[in-house]
């Protein structure tokens, strides 16, 4: 298995959404990302690769707490568009325990882990922080 990546991803994602928690603030500088999650996210970039795989991340309060794979329906790999049935089934169990859809994930199976123009346009979620595997590397890079 690949080397993991530290497991403090960088991220500058304006708050907005009405159960995000203020105390993430307006910008914050990274996030810290439990191990199993972060493993979980990166498996699922290699495994669907070449393609881009997608998924949503739960928050409890400013805690990343469950990764939901998600079912890339263009299976493509430049784009990338969740499954709706899942999307759904995933913010009815979120809201049945609590919790927020804190990030939506994808990867780059070949590119750098920045957004690209796509990515920033068809981004729709407010306040939910875009997370990007990039295997373009040696090592994935989150």
């Amino acid at each position: 298995m690949p080397k993991r990546p530290d497991n403090r991803i960088p991220h500058t994602t304006p708050r907005g959404h009405h159960d995000a928690p203020e105390s993430l603030g307006a910008v914050s500088e990274s996030l810290l990302l439990p191990s199993d999650i972060r493993d979980d996210l990166i498996a699922h970039a290699l495994q669907e690769f070449p393609n881009e795989a997608c998924g949503l991340i739960a928050f409890e309060g400013d805690l990343p707490v469950r990764l939901t794979r998600g079912t890339n329906v263009l299976a493509s790999p430049t784009r990338y568009r969740m499954d709706d049935a899942e999307v759904v089934a995933a913010i009815e169990e979120m809201d049945r325990r609590g919790w927020w859809l804190g990030a939506i994930y994808h990867s780059h199976p070949s590119s750098a882990a920045v957004p690209s123009d796509t990515d920033l346009a068809e981004a729709n979620w407010p306040g939910a922080l875009m997370m990007i595997v990039s295997l373009a590397g040696d090592e994935p890079e989150l």
